[in-house]
């Protein structure tokens, strides 16, 4: 069993886990929860998360509960794409089930994925930001805004180290690097070191 319908089943699963994901990045970073944006994405999360909450509050401006419905849909989508067609597309999650085996494979490669899935985040959101103030720089737009909130965090550190040059912002370049280190490098190596 698998094809299609298995690849339709892991993309919803993926959507739901990033969802997640967005929320928990949310609150991380404290954004603007006025933007129509932030609060489509709280209504949709809330009725997953406010029983999850009890268990797992926040902790400062980390939404915990986030972060672990993150983990259990990584999980979900690991058994999900095993059993469907007995494989999964990530070289260090199969290693995780091949030396773990299918359940504690699965909840360690949940953690792998949950951290891989907002590296890949970043990657995505930080290149949007790029494209659009090329494309139209003073504008306003909800999406526009809440990227900035999303992105700043991790881009001003990245300005101390490298100023800007001309008015060109390369500060983006230097967090691309670490992003691809972490993805790349470390993320895969500490967890075949663990594990």
């Amino acid at each position: 069993m698998g094809g299609p319908v298995a690849f339709v089943i892991q993309f919803i699963l993926s959507a739901v886990a990033v969802l997640f994901l967005i929320r928990f990045i949310l609150q991380a970073t404290r954004a603007d929860f006025y933007n129509p944006i932030c609060q489509g994405i709280v209504r949709y999360t809330d009725p997953f998360l406010k029983p999850l909450r009890v268990v797992l509050p926040s902790y400062r401006n980390l939404d915990l509960a986030a972060f672990v419905a993150t983990w259990i849909v990584s999980i979900v989508t690991i058994i999900v794409a095993v059993i469907m067609t007995g494989s999964y597309g990530n070289p260090t999650v199969v290693e995780l089930i091949r030396s773990l085996g299918l359940e504690v494979g699965a909840i360690v490669g949940g953690v792998y994925r949950t951290l891989d899935l907002f590296l890949s985040f970043y990657w995505i959101a930080i290149f949007l930001t790029i494209i659009v103030s090329f494309v139209a720089p003073a504008t306003y737009n909800p999406v526009v805004s809440l990227l900035n909130q999303l992105c700043e965090p991790v881009l001003a550190p990245a300005r101390r180290v490298l100023p800007a040059l001309g008015g060109l912002d390369l500060s983006p370049l230097v967090v691309f690097l670490v992003l691809a280190l972490l993805q790349r490098f470390f993320l895969p190596g500490l967890f075949r070191l663990l594990f």
